[in-house]
């Protein structure tokens, strides 16, 4: 594991590749709706996020800035396989989109760029005008663009490159996928959302979500594999 000093160093490479690899690659989109953008870390703490502009601008967010922050805390848990593999459950990206195989296997590397898009593409769904979309299937097609795209390819070799300087490892192991179960047209199942439980039945299976008919209700959900539950 890293020590605090080293942690310290990598969310500010974190940040570095945010700035100088995500927003130089997405720089068009930012000038054209004339956001900002500030990249910055935290030690001490675990908060890692995307905070839109606020109404009541302080001397450290000014009004119109958007703000991308690294808890040195969420980063030092990239170290540590036991509590990677639980950060793994919270990425449902992992698990959904087909990305793993240009990435390799799930080292810190690969967890660390996930986090560095994930937190872009709040950033980039909020500057699309979807203010209220949180991990909702908006900014899962956002995020699924930049994976696509190889963002987090680049990002990755950036962070191998960097961390290499300090002489550490961020190949050093890796932890295993946890599979998707698999669901048919029919099933009877019970997703979260919102704070706020869920019953529904499947009505379709598609490539990367489950359309789902929640009970009582005349709207369909789009839910990722990862976080339905059937119900027997």
């Amino acid at each position: 594991m890293a020590n605090n000093a080293d942690v310290t160093k990598l969310a500010q490479i974190l940040a570095c590749a945010t700035s100088e690899i995500m927003a130089v690659r997405h720089a068009s989109s930012i000038r054209r709706l004339r956001a900002e953008l500030k990249v910055r870390i935290r030690v001490g703490a675990w908060a890692t996020y995307h905070l839109p502009p606020q109404k009541k601008a302080t001397k450290k967010d000014p009004a119109k800035l958007h703000v991308i922050q690294f808890g040195t805390r969420c980063v030092e848990s990239f170290f540590d396989k036991d509590r990677l593999q639980e950060t793994v459950q919270d990425y449902p990206e992992i698990r959904i989109y087909g990305v793993l195989p240009k990435y390799g296997p799930l080292t810190s590397a690969v967890a660390l760029s996930f986090l560095v898009l994930h937190e872009f593409s709040h950033f980039l769904t909020y500057l699309d005008g979807h203010h209220r979309e949180g991990h909702g299937p908006i900014f899962q097609k956002k995020l699924q663009t930049l994976h696509e795209a190889d963002d987090g390819v680049l990002v990755a070799a950036f962070l191998r490159s960097e961390a290499s300087r300090l002489e550490i490892n961020l190949d050093g192991f890796f932890v295993p996928i946890p599979k998707a179960a698999k669901f048919a047209k029919g099933d009877r199942v019970k997703w979260t959302g919102k704070n706020e439980s869920f019953f529904g039945v499947v009505l379709r299976v598609n490539k990367k979500s489950i359309t789902v008919h929640p009970d009582d209700a005349n709207w369909r959900a789009y839910v990722p594999p990862s976080q339905l539950q059937r119900i027997e």
